[in-house]
């Protein structure tokens, strides 16, 4: 059965996963990749870390590093594989707000080309594809869990150990991850059959989603083989405790910016450099003015209603054409301050508000995507803290 007729497989499975040597001296898991710059992948470090398996190019000489280090782990048993298939809770806990709490369950997410099952709610840049392709074909491993959310209320409940915590890291950010089996065979089933009954809204890791899609098709895999399945960390669309946060937008050098005519879209006031809480709302920053642009009512209506909500759709319809621009012209960062800096330096820049968990999941059952660079996911799980073999 190919990945476009997948309509009759599970599409989340129970996995044998690898994890490190638990006698390892050091924490071998890493942030999440895609919040790290590319010099933090040093090739030629001695540190057994699972950085070590991710592409920084494409060359033959990268890739044969990889398999190299894969495969001599696996004989020094740095890496150790379950025996059996199980899922694996995922709790994430903030230690200066007991109240933030974040459980998730780690398997084996279906690959859906048709995108039916599982739904990407972003649109996705070339960015760094190839090299997360190269990372797969080399490692033949799963290493860095996306993120989906499920909309099924019965999926918290079942979100309990069942085995024991296989491990347990308190990270600089001040979240502790703890990572334990679920083993009973009641609470497997369970799981796989409430993540199958609403299609997975895909929150975070577009770029390893679609890298895995590309290498299962040049594998020829089909839905059924462990190639045509991803690493996937999933959690419920309320996300309790998962904040996500908004991309601004980094604009070029812009001759002028005619706030008066966007009065024609907005309404136009005077704001402050601060990231808006109305849904849909943008504040842009032109050198030393901040204005608040909400989008007029009858504007709005023009666009399916989770657009309404999100700031960087209302930007793409609505305010790139005042600025002559388009999405590929701008940058996009997480920090406000960034933010500032860059429009401190004259060229502009959009802060925009987040986005809910429920229209995420709307927009999801809709098959509607947002532009790219919409949300951002924290807390992240960390990379390699189970791997998954993929061949």
């Amino acid at each position: 059965m190919s990945l476009n007729d997948s309509s009759d497989s599970p599409i989340f499975q129970p996995f044998s996963g690898f994890h490190f040597a638990s006698d390892l001296a050091h924490d071998p898991t890493s942030e999440p990749f895609d919040t790290l710059p590319l010099t933090a992948f040093d090739p030629l470090s001695t540190s057994i870390n699972v950085r070590s398996l991710a592409a920084r190019s494409t060359d033959a000489g990268e890739a044969a590093r990889i398999a190299d280090t894969v495969n001599r782990w696996k004989t020094e048993r740095t890496i150790v594989p379950d025996d059996t298939e199980r899922f694996y809770l995922y709790e994430m806990a903030n230690l200066q707000d007991p109240s933030l709490r974040v459980n998730g369950v780690v398997g084996a997410l279906l690959l859906d080309r048709v995108g039916l099952r599982v739904v990407p709610h972003e649109e996705t840049t070339n960015r760094g594809f190839e090299r997360w392709v190269t990372s797969l074909r080399a490692s033949h491993m799963n290493i860095d869990p996306i993120i989906g959310l499920s909309g099924s209320r019965d999926l918290g409940p079942l979100l309990q150990r069942s085995g024991r915590v296989r491990r347990r890291i308190v990270a600089n950010d001040g979240w502790v991850h703890t990572v334990s089996d679920i083993v009973d065979p009641e609470q497997i089933r369970a799981i796989s059959l409430v993540v199958g009954e609403r299609p997975v809204s895909l929150a975070d890791g577009h770029h390893r989603y679609h890298a895995a899609l590309a290498f299962a098709e040049t594998m020829g895999a089909s839905s059924y083989e462990r190639a045509g399945s991803i690493l996937a960390f999933i959690s419920t669309s309320d996300t309790r405790g998962l904040g996500i946060h908004p991309f601004h937008r980094l604009l070029p050098n812009l001759e002028t910016v005619d706030v008066a005519a966007l009065s024609r879209d907005f309404v136009v006031t005077p704001g402050q450099p601060a990231p808006p809480d109305r849904p849909g709302s943008i504040v842009l920053l032109t050198g030393d003015e901040t204005w608040n642009l909400a989008p007029l009512p009858t504007h709005l209506m023009t666009l399916p209603s989770p657009w309404r909500r999100a700031s960087s759709a209302v930007a793409q319809t609505l305010l790139y054409p005042h600025l002559g621009i388009k999405e590929a012209d701008c940058n996009y960062t997480t920090s406000l301050e960034a933010a500032l800096a860059h429009a401190a330096t004259g060229a502009p820049a959009l802060l925009m508000a987040p986005l809910d968990g429920s229209t995420i999941a709307e927009a999801g059952r809709l098959g509607l995507r947002f532009p790219q660079k919409t949300t951002f996911f924290a807390p992240k799980p960390r990379a390699g803290v189970v791997l998954r073999a993929i061949v």
